[in-house]
């Protein structure tokens, strides 16, 4: 009687470790298309930010709050970097994640002389979004994202 107690107990535990695999396997892959779901959901809030922030430094292009004198950097080197406001990102049952916004103006191109007598002039608009805290602890962000727009500003004449 003493020999088959002991096989008990090793009976027991292979069943756990079976059963506690099988778990394993059932829960895994759930879970890996959830934080996927996840981090693309980041991406097109990134990605929605990243537009906003567009239209904001448009219209300031457009109503001359950037003076035509600052749109003559030729690279990325020689541009400013300026800043914009914070964005936050939030996703329903996750914590807010903070979203530093800068952005550099390069002009691509030689002022042109339209039809109508105007300047007009090649802008590319570097957007560049830094998230400051991950979603996920273990995922690793990069410091910043790159955005790349362009955009044709005219020399308003008074």
């Amino acid at each position: 009687m003493m020999y088959k107690k002991s096989f008990v107990l090793l009976e027991v535990i292979i069943a756990l470790s079976l059963v506690l695999s099988a778990v394993t396997l059932l829960i895994q892959n759930p879970l890996r298309f959830f934080l996927a779901e996840m981090r693309t959901l980041q991406d097109m809030e990134l990605q929605r930010i990243a537009d906003e922030s567009f239209y904001a430094i448009k219209e300031h292009l457009y109503s001359n709050t950037i003076a035509w004198e600052d749109l003559h950097a030729e690279n990325l080197t020689k541009a400013p970097r300026r800043t914009l406001s914070d964005a936050t990102i939030s996703i329903k049952h996750l914590s807010p994640l903070r979203v530093e916004r800068s952005y550099q103006l390069v002009q691509k191109s030689h002022d042109r002389l339209g039809t109508d007598g105007q300047t007009y002039r090649l802008i590319y608009i570097y957007l560049f979004l830094s998230p400051q805290n991950a979603l996920f602890r273990q995922e690793k962000l990069k410091p910043s994202k790159t955005y790349s727009y362009r955009v044709i500003a005219c020399k308003k004449t008074a």
